[in-house]
């Protein structure tokens, strides 16, 4: 049968000659898929991705003379072809990923630095602010402590040159009291009475109107009859302000208020102590000296 069929085939080749070759547009396809192996060639790629390529094309050239079989290999081919360029494709993404990368870690990188830099000059910049604001605030203290310097020390001077009363005048109601020093009238109204010694101010001199803040003149007047009165034998002074027009609050703060600034220029805490404005003259700040030249 092998015999039969290879005669029948040679027959045929003998009886139609042009199927035992390859027509123009096979050979033109062929010639073209060969040039396309060349530029891979040329474009330097691995040798073992081209090899499967070089296969295929020689089936090609075995089959050209079969249009189906051919036909069949150069789908292979162009398959194997399209591939190729499919993972050349995927390195040349991968490259310029790999690129963009490496750039966005260092674009990061800069932003990093610029942000250290940026908050290290906000660290410096706040540090002068603060060091400017602390000192333009002392100096503003300064200026209002030489301001109360200037008032007192005028008022002093006009005192001085004050006549001395005429006979026959309504007596001061500051008098002279063991422990209490001379200096002490130029800041209150000093008078004694059963449950000791009263110092009087007048509360328009201590606070900023129709409220408990001090004003500087207020500051540096508690300031001087602390420094008068820390070293007094008073067993307890008593801090009392006059009702006020806005209430009873605003009287009990005012209060607070002195007996804060009297803490805090030496008066011992355990001294010191709040009490009731009922009795006080109206628009008067007083301190009584417990203890300290009672008067039956």
């Amino acid at each position: 049968m092998k015999v039969l069929g290879t005669l029948t085939l040679g027959a045929a080749l003998i009886v139609c000659p042009l199927l035992a070759r390859a027509d123009i547009r096979t050979t033109q396809e062929l010639q073209s898929d060969l040039r396309a192996l060349q530029q891979l060639e040329q474009q330097q790629v691995p040798a073992d991705r081209l090899a499967p390529l070089r296969s295929t094309l020689q089936q090609m050239t075995s089959d050209q003379v079969n249009p189906a079989l051919f036909a069949v290999d150069r789908a292979i081919f162009a398959a194997q072809l399209e591939g190729i360029r499919i993972e050349r494709d995927n390195a040349q993404q991968n490259q310029r990923l790999a690129s963009l990368r490496r750039q966005l870690q260092d674009l990061q990188s800069q932003s990093q630095h610029l942000q250290d830099e940026y908050a290290r000059l906000r660290q410096q910049l706040a540090q002068q602010t603060t060091t400017g604001a602390q000192s333009e605030r002392l100096q503003q203290e300064i200026q209002q402590q030489k301001q109360v310097l200037r008032q007192e020390q005028q008022r002093l001077e006009e005192l001085s040159k004050q006549a001395p009363a005429a006979p026959g005048a309504a007596p001061s109601p500051n008098v002279a009291v063991p422990g209490i020093p001379a200096g002490l009238s130029q800041y209150a109204q000093i008078s004694t009475g059963k449950e000791g010694v009263r110092l009087r101010m007048p509360v328009a001199q201590l606070f900023v109107p129709s409220s408990h803040q001090l004003t500087a003149n207020g500051l540096q007047r508690l300031r001087s009859v602390a420094n008068s009165l820390r070293q007094s034998s008073a067993s307890e002074i008593l801090v009392r302000v006059s009702p006020q027009p806005e209430g009873t609050n605003t009287a009990t703060r005012q209060a607070e208020s002195i007996l804060r600034a009297l803490r805090q220029n030496g008066i011992p805490d355990q001294r010191l102590a709040l009490a009731s404005g009922s009795g006080v003259p109206a628009g008067m700040a007083e301190l009584l000296l417990v203890g300290l030249g009672a008067q039956p």
